[in-house]
């Protein structure tokens, strides 16, 4: 009696797929929802979301007011392991209301 076996070679074989084609600049705007215990996970799922789109750099306007969300969105971008850089928003793309963060370099393993 033959055995049976698994022909290996007309199986699915995985590829590796490279990031997709870079996107410039994404943002998100969470000034309409002030409250920081909501707005810092839709942050989060922005920069997942973004990093997986191999967006180069988010804005993420809070607004002005007196400062709370600014100071967290911030404080949870200083030490983020997507973020590479980040700074206050041009004069002319929200100043102080808005927040710029540039991403690291698109890698399969940080998802």
């Amino acid at each position: 009696m033959a055995k049976a076996f698994k022909d290996e070679t007309n199986s699915a074989r995985a590829t590796k797929i490279g990031p997709p084609p870079p996107i410039s600049l994404k943002e998100i705007d969470l000034h309409v929802n002030p409250n920081i215990e909501e707005a810092i996970p839709m942050l989060e799922k922005f920069m997942r979301e973004s990093y997986r789109d191999n967006v180069r750099s988010i804005r993420i306007i809070h607004g002005k007011g007196i400062g709370v969300l600014r100071n967290a969105v911030r404080l949870h971008l200083e030490s983020h392991r997507l973020v590479k850089s980040l700074g206050t928003a041009d004069k002319d793309h929200g100043g102080e209301g808005a927040t710029e963060a540039n991403l690291v370099d698109y890698n399969v393993e940080l998802l």
